[in-house]
This record gives structure tokens, C-alpha cells and sequence, in this order.
């Protein structure tokens, strides 16, 4: 669910923030 949350908004703020949100949940789930 956090990973769908994160790919729709990283898709609507555009790709390369893709990767800011991933950096960004795995830091907090780590």
C-alpha cells in the first residue's frame, strides 16, 4: 500500500521524485 501510495505520487510530481520517495519510506521503515 505504501509503495502504491509513493509510485502515484512520485508519478504525479514527476519521475525522478519517484526516487526521493523511495529513499525517503525506506528510510523511515528502516
Amino acid at each position: 500500500r505504501v509503495l502504491a501510495a509513493g509510485g502515484k505520487l512520485g508519478g504525479f510530481a514527476g519521475g525522478t521524485d519517484i526516487k526521493k520517495w523511495l529513499l525517503a519510506i525506506e528510510g523511515i521503515w528502516r
